[in-house]
């Protein structure tokens, strides 16, 4: 979804706001596992259950035993005054805010080849990215006869902060509850990342 407002507070002086909102959620099947998948194997062995390849997960248990899942939400933001003084001279003020919280999900059964030499493998990673951007601008332009002239001066800050964690869980103790932290705790491996960076700038032309 977008947003998108404008008002005139007085004569030549604008308050303009944009804004979106956005979720995605993708579940994805690895058809890498097709291209391996001999015609001759038959889908089931003869306990019933899906056939075991070597190294990678049959196309079935890829569907129904793994899940690879993806999320994402995302929200950016900006609100931006504008004032226009003898129709030469424009001055503007912009903010900028975005957000995005994602998570990718993964999960191999131990009842196929590609979670089997794990007994059974899960994979969480998170992450949030919050970023922000303001400047502040002149813009001069003026026309003499045949002529065209402009001009652009403006000071920029901005700051960026990133956050991720991984978890990952081997040897799994529970398949009936798959999250994080049913594997066991010596094949548990976390790692988390930070980082921030910042920039102040002025610009012209």
């Amino acid at each position: 979804s977008r947003f998108n407002i404008g008002t005139d507070l007085y004569d030549n002086v604008q308050l303009i706001y944009n804004g979106g909102i956005s979720h995605f959620d993708k579940n994805s099947y690895s058809g890498f596992a097709t291209y391996n998948f001999r015609p001759n194997i038959p889908v089931y062995d003869e306990r019933g259950r899906y056939t075991l390849m070597d190294g990678i997960a049959h196309p079935l248990a890829e569907v129904y035993q793994n899940i690879n899942n993806a999320e994402r939400f995302y929200t950016n933001n900006s609100l931006e005054l504008k004032a226009v003084f003898f129709n030469d001279l424009v001055w503007r003020t912009n903010f900028g805010l975005d957000y995005t919280n994602s998570k990718n999900f993964i999960y191999r059964s131990a009842e196929n080849r590609s979670g089997l030499r794990d007994n059974g493998f899960i994979r969480e990673q998170r992450r949030d990215n919050f970023n922000w951007t303001a400047y502040s601008q002149l813009d001069y332009s003026k026309r003499l006869k045949e002529h065209n002239f402009s001009t652009t001066a403006g000071l920029q800050a901005s700051e960026n902060n990133t956050t991720r964690t991984t978890v990952t869980d081997r040897d799994l103790i529970s398949t009936i509850v798959i999250l994080p932290g049913v594997g066991n705790q010596d094949r548990q491996d976390i790692a988390s990342f930070v980082n921030r960076d910042a920039m102040v700038s002025a610009y012209g032309r």
